[in-house]
């Protein structure tokens, strides 16, 4: 009995790596055959979203069960799209609302915590961007090359600090994330280095909620090869994706993947707080972004002795920013 399982085993993987080489061989001659087709596609398509920025046949290719850029060094396909979806921001200054513990620890120490998306799992958060996609494959806990890829281990992995604009502010803002006004608000001059602040995208609560141009890229290229559509930094357009329903917190956010290699990322060392988050702290002023504070907002309801702690903070360190009461 043992045997016959052992011989079943071998010819499945036998019948599952012929049936990948003739994928293989089948993708080989698209990409000799129809590889400026597509490209071509793909820029018609970029095109009808207002994009002028085409690409070449060195960017993108037919791959044995998907068409992408994912093994591609090359990323430009995939920073194309980004730059469509979340713009740099135009304007300079952000704000964080935070607790008084928070905030004195920010303002104290000149570091900034950037938390696990795991803690945002229960939201939905990434998890909403791959379902209205129809990237169903991050929902299964799975490995590639023996990396967990599935949608918590990802967000794991993702880092992030969540800011406003400066011009938004409101009571609904210092009831939820600055403890009904007992805590900050922090202005900040935001400079960022390596293309990981951007806007947050929300999804749309009674509508198709799919983005536009990565719908079209997915529907356009299924149909006409019958390949899924796969691209480089999934993850980045999941970290800045999130409900229509929160989308009154007009959020900017830091984004730091753990795993980049894009930059250093090596460099943060993950650590716990008392609560087991996850989190790694970063240097106002640092490689990848800088955050010069340039205001600090007291709530209304702030403590005598918060306030003190505050005062005699900006006193020894920052003697040219300014003290505002909501």
């Amino acid at each position: 009995m043992r045997r016959k399982k052992i011989d079943k085993l071998f010819q499945d993987k036998s019948r599952k790596q012929a049936q990948f080489e003739n994928l293989r061989i089948i993708a080989d001659n698209h990409n000799k055959n129809h590889l400026n087709e597509l490209v071509c596609l793909i820029n018609s398509i970029l095109k009808k979203h207002n994009i002028n920025t085409p690409i070449n046949n060195k960017q993108v290719k037919f791959f044995p069960t998907f068409i992408g850029n994912i093994f591609i060094d090359d990323p430009t396909l995939s920073s194309i799209i980004f730059d469509s979806i979340y713009p740099r921001p135009s304007e300079t200054l952000f704000s964080h609302y935070t607790n008084c513990d928070a905030g004195i620890n920010i303002i104290g120490t000149k570091k900034i915590w950037l938390f696990s998306l795991e803690k945002n799992f229960d939201s939905n958060e990434f998890k909403q961007f791959y379902e209205d996609h129809g990237l169903v494959g991050y929902g299964n806990t799975r490995s590639i090359l023996g990396c967990k890829s599935d949608n918590k281990a990802i967000m794991s992995e993702i880092f992030s600090f969540s800011m406003t604009s400066e011009q938004e502010s409101n009571d609904f803002l210092w009831n939820k994330f600055a403890e009904t006004s007992r805590g900050l608000k922090l202005t900040f001059r935001v400079c960022d280095k390596a293309d990981i602040f951007r806007k947050i995208y929300y999804s749309d609560n009674f509508n198709d909620s799919k983005i536009p141009l990565i719908k079209d890229l997915v529907s356009e290229i299924q149909r006409k090869y019958k390949l899924p559509f796969a691209f480089k930094y999934i993850s980045s357009f999941g970290a800045f994706y999130i409900k229509g329903c929160y989308s009154y917190e007009d959020e900017y956010r830091v984004v730091i993947k753990g795993t980049s290699d894009r930059y250093n990322a090596t460099m943060f060392k993950a650590k716990l707080n008392n609560l087991r988050k996850k989190y790694i702290e970063v240097d106002f002023n640092n490689d990848l972004i800088s955050f010069k504070l340039t205001k600090i907002t007291k709530g209304r309801n702030i403590t005598k002795e918060d306030s003190y702690k505050i005062d005699k903070i900006v006193k020894e360190k920052y003697p040219d920013i300014i003290i505002d009461t909501q």
